[in-house]
């Protein structure tokens, strides 16, 4: 097959994620086992672009993230040969070609199919594992089996990360049910939260001793922290020192909550539930923020010590926690007037002025919004907590001011991927950015836990099998390809792909 290679660098005519045609004339020798390389666009030991060789021995073969198409070729020693491969995630067609015949064939039933399967499929394991007294782990659900990843064995009683809720695994879980109309499943998750309020108030007195709730990242089913993660070991620590950093500061989780709740609220106009789930909690919230940080010489909310979620665990005003407020803020003093008290929008107007702006910078003639205002420690994970001004809280969008200022912000992230808890396929769904979205949420549908028959399987990737934020996340992009909403306004299609037919259903505010 010769001796040496050619190499090319990165280009965006290489990102072909809806259809691919790979072909070359080759003249290859009697190959070992592992055959020879012919075009390779894939990282190694991962399916996640193209690639076209022939293995095993003399064979042929086409590798695409949705499917392995192989035919024993016996290509002729010494003889040059024209092959070639194709793909086409519309049709799910795959097709290998040796001197202009087709030689083998596959139909993986498509894009549509997979990405109608797949939601439907998550939806209905959403909803087995959602009724129950407490809330769906992202780790497994109720569906762990035994396992095997590498040489490592796992009976079904394991999952994962363990016992305890990480809010940004479970959260990812309960947003699309919001316009799935599941709402009955989202009750054990603000139940539980809600049941715990009175300990995280009577913590956050205890630890800092001011008013307010917070609700650690991880956290027991009945309210505390994991001990692993607070620290055994207490000797000479002041009683609110928790031991892992990567949660140490990490309180933008409860406006979340709050965020999900208001949209909850929209969606059912249920005064009852405000009354009893949202207020309570949005009030503990935001009093925590209000009490727990100074401001700075100008008057403004000075976030430090603080984080920018797991990745940047030392920075000044992070972006997740303002952007969180300025949404949380907006969204409670847009509430019907008689269900809150002058007081309390008094309160929620006043510390709504005294936030400081969003994180900003500038890259050549572009404006990014950074994930913090300053970054002081080394980065820790693989987040991009700038784009959480894009989802989950949705302050720059398709319909909404500086659109270009968050679709630059998008294309500069740092971490640029999709699976497991990963959020690029919701933000670009919301930022308009219809083929990303598409590519994004297809790859999602179409990765499955090859150990396991059920197809929607999911992982591990970060946590395990079946991964929930997985399957999640695609519904969820899926849904703001579809549907996006705020107030009064509904925008349909905002993110929809040229050429591709839908019927759907999908449930809005009000």
């Amino acid at each position: 097959m010769g001796q040496g290679w050619l190499e090319v660098a990165l280009d965006p005519r290489l990102q072909l994620t809806q259809a691919v045609t790979l072909a070359a004339w080759i003249q290859p020798e009697a190959l070992p086992p592992g055959g020879g390389r012919i075009l390779d666009k894939s990282k190694a030991g991962t399916s996640n672009g193209y690639l076209l060789d022939t293995y095993p021995g003399n064979s042929l073969r086409m590798i695409v993230q949705a499917n392995t198409l192989t035919h024993p070729a016996n290509l002729p020693p010494g003889r040059w040969v024209f092959v070639a491969a194709t793909y086409d995630a519309a049709t799910g067609e795959q097709r290998l070609f040796v001197d202009g015949r087709m030689v083998a064939f596959a139909s993986l039933g498509g894009d549509g199919f997979r990405i109608t399967q797949g939601y439907t499929l998550q939806r209905f394991i959403n909803a087995c594992g959602g009724r129950g007294a407490y809330p769906i782990k992202f780790n497994g659900s109720i569906f762990t089996v035994d396992a095997q990843e590498g040489e490592e064995r796992f009976d079904a009683d394991y999952r994962r990360w363990g016992g305890p809720y990480w809010f940004q695994n479970t959260r990812l879980v309960y947003w699309p049910m919001l316009m799935a109309g599941d709402y009955d499943l989202m009750e054990p998750l603000f139940r539980m939260y809600r049941d715990l309020l009175p300990l995280c108030l009577e913590r956050t007195r205890l630890y800092f001793g001011h008013g307010g709730a917070f609700f650690p990242e991880t956290l027991t089913f009945w309210g505390c922290y994991a001990n692993e993660n607070y620290g055994w070991n207490r000797e000479g620590k002041p009683i609110s020192h928790v031991d892992n950093t990567y949660i140490r500061h990490h309180y933008e989780g409860g406006l979340e909550l709050v965020a999900m709740m208001l949209d909850f609220f929209a969606h059912t106009q249920e005064e009852g539930f405000a009354r009893e789930f949202l207020l309570p909690i949005a009030e503990a919230v935001v009093a925590f923020y209000d009490e727990h940080y100074p401001r700075d010489e100008g008057g403004k909310l000075l976030l430090k010590p603080a984080q920018a979620l797991e990745t940047w665990q030392d920075v000044v005003n992070p972006l997740p926690d303002i952007a969180g407020l300025r949404w949380v803020l907006e969204g409670l003093l847009q509430l019907p007037m008689h269900l809150t008290s002058p007081e309390q929008r008094s309160r929620w107007e006043r510390l709504r002025s005294e936030l400081p702006p969003l994180p900003m910078g500038q890259e050549g003639e572009e404006r990014l919004l950074l994930p913090a205002q300053e970054i002081l420690g080394p980065i820790r994970n693989q987040e991009n907590p700038e784009l959480y001004a894009v989802f989950p809280f949705r302050l720059y969008g398709v319909g909404k001011p500086d659109l270009e200022v968050g679709r630059a912000t998008f294309r500069r992230r740092r971490f640029k991927n999709t699976g497991g808890w990963q959020q690029d396929a919701i933000q670009a769904a919301y930022l308009g950015l219809a083929e990303t979205a598409m590519g994004f949420t297809a790859r999602n549908f179409a990765t499955h836990h090859a150990g396991s028959r059920f197809p929607a399987f999911w992982g591990p990737n970060f946590d395990w099998v079946p991964d929930q934020d997985h399957g999640s996340v695609a519904m969820m992009a899926l849904q703001a390809m579809l549907l996006q909403a705020e107030g009064d306004r509904i925008r349909l299609l905002p993110a929809w792909p040229k050429g591709w037919d839908v019927a759907f259903r999908l449930h809005a505010p009000r």
